[in-house]
């Protein structure tokens, strides 16, 4: 389901001071029902600090990422991957990414369980709905929060 918080939820795990002094790559790509695999590619290397090859070519950015990762422990969070978009895991990033340090690990976000199953997913976090008390409660929590002042 859409909406709920996935994304959110990623980001905080995303920006955790813990996450920063455990890996020494932290990458983010949102991956979107209809992703380009090219795309995909030149964001994980943007992501990892580096300027992407200019070209379309797969065969030059592949390579490109293995040797962003290879060897380093990193963090990847796929965001809002769709059944469409998982070839982009399976036929592009699968390989260069299993040459990271022992440690790395992949986070995705999806609205379907098959997807991350797909991807053979080790364990699997189920984000539900708020109750409407819940949400509420949440909701005027914020309102009501006092604002910080900066002078």
């Amino acid at each position: 389901m859409g909406g709920i918080g996935k994304t959110t939820l990623a980001k905080k795990i995303f920006n955790d001071p813990r996450i920063e002094d455990e890996f020494q790559l932290k990458i983010w790509v949102c991956v979107s029902k209809e992703v380009k695999g090219v795309e995909v590619l030149k964001c994980v290397i943007r992501e990892a600090g580096e300027e992407p090859a200019n070209t379309n070519e797969r065969s030059v950015l592949v390579p490109q990422v293995d040797s962003l990762v290879k060897g380093k422990k990193f963090f990847l969070i796929l965001d809002d991957v769709w059944e469409e978009s998982r070839a982009v895991w399976d036929g592009l990033l699968r390989a260069p990414m299993s040459r990271g340090a022992h440690g790395s690990r992949l986070l995705v976000t999806t609205r379907d369980e098959r997807v991350a199953n797909g991807m053979r997913a080790t364990k699997s976090h189920r984000v539900e709905k708020l109750s409407d008390e819940d949400g509420w409660s949440l909701l005027i929590k914020q309102i009501l929060q006092p604002k910080e002042v900066i002078a």
